[in-house]
């Protein structure tokens, strides 16, 4: 059985988070430290397959995770847009 693929045109994440705007930023924006919080971070039955970030304006984010009980594997793709770092 074929299961229809999902399209988002975009979606928002809204967290507390008791770090400064700057970590955060660099924690999104820099593709190492984003696979150790985000693709790295496996749950109990998740494995990630692989995992690129280009933060670039245009970039993309791509990404295949598999659970225990998925097959195939989940994919996920995303696109950059003009996000400016924050100010101080």
């Amino acid at each position: 059985m074929t299961t229809p693929a999902h399209h988002h045109q975009s979606f928002t994440l809204a967290r507390d988070i008791a770090a400064t705007p700057d970590t955060l930023w660099r924690a999104w924006s820099d593709p190492a430290l984003k696979r150790v919080w985000f693709a790295n971070n496996d749950g109990p039955g998740w494995e990630t397959l692989d995992h690129t970030l280009d933060f670039r304006e245009g970039g993309t984010e791509t990404g295949r995770f598999l659970h225990t009980s998925d097959d195939p594997a989940m994919a996920a793709l995303g696109a950059s847009t003009a996000t400016p770092p924050p100010t101080s």
